[in-house]
């Protein structure tokens, strides 16, 4: 409702995706290969991904409960979250270079995952930078 431009990419993506698939499968039947359906295979990729991001922070969790840690931060996995879901505090910064996320600790010890931007302005004066650096 808020981000139409988002509906009409997944829309998009989803008609193309269709369209590569029919493709795609018309020349498998060619070759004598059966249909091969892209959506489901999408489908468990993303299952797996989920699955795996799960069985990451337990397995985390369950180690810093081992040694006796109150909990446990990382990065690894690209990911950020912040929770207390399996008895001690989990921390994963996520990552600086897709999501661009950090977590900060505040004075008052609060934790909180931030999410870099570029306010509009400065984006604007280096787009405009960017192309007098072009055309010079």
């Amino acid at each position: 409702m808020h981000a139409k431009w988002l509906a009409f990419l997944g829309d998009w993506a989803y008609t193309a995706a269709l369209g590569f698939n029919t493709v795609f499968n018309g020349m498998r039947r060619k070759m004598g290969f059966s249909y091969w359906s892209l959506s489901a295979w999408a489908k468990l990729k993303v299952k797996n991904a989920v699955s795996f991001i799960g069985s990451f922070e337990k397995t985390l969790a369950a180690e810093a409960k081992k040694v006796g840690a109150d909990g446990v931060v990382c990065g690894h996995i690209h990911h950020a979250a912040m929770h207390d879901e399996f008895g001690v505090r989990y921390f994963n910064t996520g990552d600086w270079v897709e999501s661009c996320t950090a977590i900060v600790e505040h004075h008052d010890g609060r934790y909180e995952i931030v999410t870099w931007t570029v306010p509009a302005g400065e984006a604007r004066a280096a787009a405009t930078s960017d192309e007098a650096r072009a055309a010079a």
